[in-house]
């Protein structure tokens, strides 16, 4: 039977939670967000602004004024994409909620078990289950996120 409490044992079930969470995090974002509809409008936002921003360089009034039409059009665009990549946090926010609860049930009492071979700046030579958590899901998230890139390429 394993031990949840071994500190060892802890240590993994707390990595696998953020390496699930990262997982999760990217998977929403990649299928949710960046979708080719997603990728046209940004596209569009981002030659409106390269746009406008030469006609402000070169002080081209007569191209600013032919352009300030499309403005509040360009921010209802972003606005709309802005909503988009929010719907995915939320989701993601409520999964880690429920993961973080249930990993503060488990091992808020155990203390400072996370033993540090070097001494880390804010946190010093030994940690709990929250800063093994957070270095754990920092490791984990550009892994996790190339990943996701290579297979999408595949």
């Amino acid at each position: 039977m394993i031990d949840l409490f071994d500190p060892k044992v802890a240590m993994v079930v707390i990595s696998l939670a953020a390496l699930g969470m990262n997982v999760i995090s990217s998977l929403l974002t990649k299928y949710m967000v960046y979708t080719p509809d997603y990728m046209q409008k940004r596209a569009e936002l981002d030659k409106f602004r390269r746009e406008y921003e030469e006609a402000r360089r070169r002080g081209d009034k007569k191209r600013l004024r032919k352009l300030e039409k499309r403005r509040a059009m360009m921010r209802r665009l972003e606005s709309e994409l802005a909503l988009k990549s929010l719907r995915p946090f939320i989701i993601t926010l409520a999964i880690f909620w429920l993961i973080w609860w249930a990993l503060s049930t488990l091992y808020s009492g155990l203390g400072q078990f996370v033993l540090f071979p070097f001494p880390l700046p804010l946190i010093g030579m030994a940690g709990n289950y929250f800063w093994w958590y957070l270095i754990s899901s920092v490791a984990f998230s550009p892994v996790t996120r190339a990943l996701l890139r290579e297979r999408a390429e595949l």
